[in-house]
């Protein structure tokens, strides 16, 4: 009899025990986890590598599961901070999602969605030379570093430079399918698209010297294709040009959960995507192109 009540008792505090442990994880998942972790500059920073998004994507495809949800696991259990990817077993993931779900539904299904958005639609850099010695570029890690044309602000972009400074010289491409969403001028940007991806993506490209067609909002894009040319429009009202070097800012938005557009840092995008960078024929014949019935390099993608 006494044996018996051990063995309940023994039961019981298995049972508490349980109990307790899933409370505990349950709370530090919510203190990590919420419909504000996207908007968080913690996870807007995506600081994590290009190797450790790598194993993410190949861990992934091996074995038939999202990336995205993956990403987003690991970032919210290491703060958004990620260092490495050690990975978990089919079993864990599953377990996770459990857990997150159970924590906050529509949060989970935020960053996973989050995570797709940037990532999963990416095919190559939105910039293109006309050799692979003429597509060279440079770009650095600025995004939110201080700006002050038009107010105290963060730089919401990264910029891409190349070696030749002049308008008109560098093709501006899309980095992925979508459609346009926005054109025109503005006033910090200059002639300007924004470019809308598949799985939610904002693109923006800002700058240019002229637009490779009369696109109109609505207009299907294809990844690869010509947007426009490198320029150095914007800081002052329509037409403004020169007041800046040449290059392309460009920047990636997420939506909030308010609908809104937030940024989120490109620079790691652009190391990704400066294994994929486009060159076209470096036919120096002006070709005649149908850009506004301006004549152009020719631009034939051959690679």
């Amino acid at each position: 009899m006494r044996k018996d009540r051990k063995m309940t008792a023994l039961f019981l505090s298995c049972i508490l025990c349980g109990f307790l442990l899933r409370l505990i994880s349950v709370n530090c998942i919510r203190n990590q986890l919420s419909e504000k972790t996207i908007e968080t500059e913690a996870f807007r920073k995506l600081d994590y590598s290009e190797e450790t998004l790598e194993k993410i994507w190949l861990f992934a495809q091996e074995n038939q599961l999202s990336g995205s949800e993956i990403l987003a696991q690991e970032l919210i259990l290491s703060g958004c901070i990620l260092d490495d990817f050690n990975p978990p077993s089919i079993q864990t993931i599953e377990k996770r999602r459990n857990l997150f779900l159970f924590c906050d539904r529509r949060a989970y299904e935020s960053v996973v969605r989050a995570c797709r958005a940037i990532w999963e639609d990416l095919v190559c850099f939105p910039v293109a030379g006309f050799s692979k010695e003429d597509s060279t570029f440079t770009f650095e890690d600025t995004w939110m570093d201080s700006r002050n044309y038009g107010g105290n602000r963060g730089h919401e972009g990264c910029d891409i430079f190349g070696t030749n400074n002049a308008c008109g010289y560098y093709p501006v491409i899309s980095v992925c399918e979508g459609y346009v969403e926005q054109i025109g001028w503005l006033p910090m940007g200059g002639w300007r698209i924004g470019i809308r991806g598949k799985s939610g993506g904002y693109f923006y490209y800002a700058h240019l010297s002229e637009y490779g067609k009369d696109f109109q909002i609505g207009d299907s894009v294809m990844a690869g294709q010509l947007l426009g040319f490198m320029g150095n429009s914007g800081y002052g009202e329509e037409g403004t040009t020169g007041q800046f070097p040449v290059h392309l800012h460009f920047g990636c938005y997420i939506r909030s959960r308010d609908g809104g557009e937030i940024s989120v840092n490109p620079y790691p995008m652009l190391c990704v995507l400066s294994k994929n960078i486009k060159y076209y024929t470096d036919e120096r014949s002006r070709i005649q192109q149908e850009i506004k019935g301006v004549w152009k390099y020719g631009y034939t993608v051959v690679a």
